[in-house]
């Protein structure tokens, strides 16, 4: 006995697409919706389209050619003294050339040299007063050790002796004060430069802080130029 199966419509087109999902999603697997633009290309036509291409060749220029530039030194100082005083040299001026150490600006220094040659005179004085107490004691120690001279004798001796050694580094302290305060009387290049301006003269009365010279440190130089782009 034989029996014929008859499927429903609804079945019938529930089977059909469930193939045609299946074709689908077989071409999708193979790449077949897959752009075949080699690699690179689109990106290659992208930056094609609006391009401008721009050709460097070397050209000789006919004669010399110039532009408007600024020369600026990366370090600029101002010369300044410590002190207020007279100006009574400066041996240079705008665009000169200087090294290291060389003289600029000397100020009057006649009352500082007195005394300077004051404290001098008053260290040599304590020296040699040091020197007699010095020897003074150790004549005293050598009596005291015979037994030719008292206690009160020798103690007197070695406090003459440690005062006229007090005397003499004061001395000594006062000098080297004057001779330092005298050379600030002078101001010299700090670094190679060139002279940039003289902002005072020689006969100018100048207070202390006041810049007097504008200083360029050299060599080391910046250059600023607007060139044409043709």
């Amino acid at each position: 006995m034989s029996h014929s199966t008859e499927l429903a419509p609804h079945k019938l087109k529930l089977i059909g697409g469930v193939s045609l999902g299946l074709v689908i999603f077989l071409i999708w697997i193979e790449g077949g919706f897959v752009s075949k633009t080699p690699p690179g290309s689109q990106a290659e036509a992208t930056a094609a389209i609006g391009s401008e291409t721009l050709v460097i060749s070397h050209q000789t220029a006919e004669g010399p050619m110039s532009w408007p530039a600024r020369i600026e030194a990366l370090k600029t100082i101002q010369i300044a003294p410590k002190f207020s005083g007279r100006i009574l040299e400066m041996p240079v001026i705008a665009g000169t050339k200087v090294a290291r150490g060389q003289l600029l600006v000397r100020f009057e220094n006649s009352e500082l040299t007195a005394r300077l040659a004051q404290a001098k005179a008053q260290l040599a004085a304590a020296e040699a007063g040091s020197s007699r107490a010095h020897a003074d004691a150790a004549r005293i120690r050598n009596l005291f050790g015979k037994k030719a001279a008292t206690r009160q004798t020798l103690d007197a001796a070695v406090a003459e002796e440690r005062q006229s050694h007090a005397r003499v580094q004061e001395a000594k302290a006062a000098t080297v004060q004057m001779e330092s305060q005298l050379a600030e009387t002078t101001l010299t290049a700090p670094y190679d430069g060139i002279i940039e301006r003289r902002l005072m003269e020689p006969g100018d009365m100048v207070m202390p802080g006041q810049p007097v010279i504008t200083f360029l440190q050299t060599p080391i130089l910046r250059i600023e130029a607007s060139l044409p782009s043709s």
